[in-house]
């Protein structure tokens, strides 16, 4: 945005951005807790399978 632009259309500009980025943040927050929770059950998969021991707590 070019700085001749008139104060108010930088700041929308700025708002958006920054409306877009929590947005992001926010989808990836979840993709995250979803792959944590999903590397938690295959490690405890893995863990019973190597150990032999049904006792494992699964990951939640």
């Amino acid at each position: 945005m070019p700085l001749s632009a008139p104060w108010h259309t930088n700041i929308r500009a700025q708002f958006t951005t920054t409306r877009t980025n929590q947005q992001t943040n926010e989808a990836n927050n979840q993709t995250n807790q979803q792959t944590n929770k999903q590397n938690k059950e295959k490690n405890c998969a893995n863990l019973m399978r190597k150990t032999g021991n049904p006792n494992v707590k699964r990951g939640v």
